[in-house]
């Protein structure tokens, strides 16, 4: 279990984002922030780095702490979202946990995710292309690397919004938590614009493994220097990005 105790918690209106895992949560009903719920989802959009949701434990709570303590400067941007996930079947916890750090590294799984685009009005293709890279400068394609333990490894992403460019991962676990971070170590470019200097976008998904069901927890947090009339079209694609690696996570788990 989770937690020695779980309770529901109540969103005002219609919806309850239920079951076995919010004790571990900061409370959803904040006030001053928009909050997109349904049975499944709620996430938080900011312009700041002032977390909600995050999971009380250790691996979340270090890496939001990673830019606090690494650096001088603060994002500019943040977007949380929580996702569960029911378990349609069960095994012992240590074969879901090897099967979660499994899916945590197939990074090739994650070509061809798609995302519906807001701008667009359609569903998208979020990454065509998808792979482990021997390095950032040589860029060599190599199979999928399985062994947790082994970080940092680099992953190639060629991006519908952002084009091509490598980003650094690195896996972590501890108990019921299962989790990857990663972090651009190219520019990232919108168009003709650079977007996000290297090491300035990072993101955080951590997978907790409940006794009826999983909770995915991803952030992203980058510190941006664009012009107006491209920010909301780049926070468009971030949220769809979370929306997707969950859906990858979900596909992956379900297979």
């Amino acid at each position: 279990m989770c937690q020695k105790k779980f309770e529901s918690i109540l969103i005002p209106g219609p919806i309850v984002v239920a079951t076995e895992i919010f004790l571990i949560y900061s409370p959803l009903t904040t006030a001053g922030f928009d909050l997109t719920i349904n049975d499944t989802k709620a996430f938080k959009l900011s312009n700041n780095s002032d977390f909600k949701f995050f999971p009380k434990l250790e691996l979340a709570e270090k890496a939001i702490k990673k830019w606090q303590s690494s650096r001088n400067d603060v994002p500019n941007y943040t977007i949380e979202s929580i996702y569960r996930l029911e378990k349609t079947s069960f095994a012992d916890k240590k074969t879901e946990d090897e099967k979660i750090k499994k899916i945590l590294r197939s990074v090739s799984k994650m070509e061809g995710i798609q995302y519906y685009s807001n701008s667009r009005r359609r569903i998208e293709t979020l990454y065509s292309k998808a792979y482990t890279v021997n390095n950032p400068t040589e860029r060599k394609k190599i199979p999928d690397n399985f062994n947790f333990n082994e970080n940092p490894i680099y992953v190639l992403l060629d991006d519908k919004s952002f084009g091509e460019y490598v980003s650094e991962i690195t896996n972590d676990s501890k108990d019921f938590e299962n989790c990857f971070e990663y972090i651009n170590v190219d520019n990232i470019n919108y168009g003709f614009i650079k977007a996000v200097d290297p090491y300035n976008m990072q993101v955080f998904l951590d997978v907790i493994n409940c006794k009826k069901e999983i909770i995915v927890y991803v952030y992203i947090q980058s510190k941006m220097d664009v012009l107006a009339l491209f920010k909301n079209k780049i926070y468009d694609s971030f949220i769809a990005r979370t929306d997707a690696l969950f859906d990858w996570f979900k596909k992956s788990w379900r297979n």
